[in-house]
């Protein structure tokens, strides 16, 4: 606080007589109050081809999950010219 870049109430005077602007031309749109959301992924209903499957440190693993011990990878597939990753828990 002893920066004197930094301004202390002090040094403002006025500053306990402030008034929010009351105009009623300027609208003020509140903050959403709701919860927060996630975004979806769109969708894709069509054959999808393996681009590969990598681990959950971002390592190319294969392009099959046959032969892959137990765990988490993201597998990325081309559906209908979209490139979508996905998460398959193998158990």
């Amino acid at each position: 606080m002893d920066d004197e870049r930094v301004l202390s109430l002090e040094d403002m005077p006025g500053w306990g007589n402030y008034t929010a602007n009351t105009n009623p031309d300027t609208t003020v749109t509140p903050p959403d109050s709701g919860t927060t959301r996630l975004a979806k992924a769109p969708q894709y209903y069509a054959p999808a081809m393996t681009i590969g499957i990598f681990d959950m440190n971002g390592h190319y693993v294969g392009k099959s999950l046959n032969a892959l011990p137990q765990g988490r990878y993201i597998v990325r597939s081309r559906v209908q010219g979209h490139t979508k990753s996905s998460l398959y828990i193998k158990k």
